[in-house]
């Protein structure tokens, strides 16, 4: 399956949950520079709601491709305080939802990682901060760490594009 052909599936296959766009609560995930042909984003609360997922996950799920790579972003929107317990059981939930989501199709056009992001509008406790830096998200037997930035950060910068 090429790239093309792989986000076309995922848009097929889940198209009341896809959207254009990362925002909500006023937070907002900026995705200037990056091309939508190779950007596939998942409405999470649209995906549980139709999917019958009885927890919480996180708010999107990317899947965006180049020529070398397959990232599996799974996004967290807090614009108020955040509770990193929360988020983290959040994302690691959404790395789970994107695993089966994954699993659902033929082998995946090029090798995966995992990018977990958590934007932020308010302020960060320091203690909260200890626990998001300790934190690791699980993915397909790889640990990885969540990427936390303000809201209204751009993918292109965090993906160093």
């Amino acid at each position: 399956m090429n790239l093309k052909e792989f986000h076309a599936h995922l848009r097929e296959a889940f198209p009341s949950a896809i959207t254009s766009s990362c925002l909500k609560k006023g937070c907002k995930l900026t995705l200037e520079g990056i091309p939508q042909s190779s950007l596939t984003i998942i409405d999470a609360d649209e995906y549980r709601r139709t999917h019958g997922h009885a927890d919480r996950i996180c708010d999107y799920l990317l899947f965006f491709t180049n020529e070398r790579k397959l990232y599996v972003i799974p996004v967290e929107m807090k614009s108020g305080k955040v509770d990193a317990g929360t988020a983290v059981a959040q994302l690691q939930r959404g790395a789970d939802v994107c695993d089966e989501i994954l699993r659902e199709f033929p082998p995946s056009p090029c090798p995966s990682e995992l990018l977990p992001i958590l934007l932020y509008g308010g302020g960060i406790r320091s203690m909260e901060l200890k626990v998001l830096r300790r934190s690791r998200i699980s993915f397909r037997g790889e640990e990885y760490p969540i990427t936390y930035e303000r809201c209204g950060h751009s993918l292109k910068n965090i993906l160093r594009l």
